[in-house]
């Protein structure tokens, strides 16, 4: 994901094949050159 997107406790919206969850960043976190990857926890599942 982009590095702007990326705090450790920031709730986002995954979107995949077609559902959408209410996720929530964890650490650690690994820095890439152009973003980042990041341990999620999913809160709920979005209608």
């Amino acid at each position: 994901m982009p590095r702007t997107q990326t705090s450790t406790d920031k709730e986002l919206i995954l979107t995949a094949q077609g559902k959408s969850y209410q996720i929530k960043l964890k650490d650690p976190q690994q820095e890439f050159e152009d973003c980042c990857h990041s341990n999620f926890d999913t809160l709920s599942k979005m209608d």
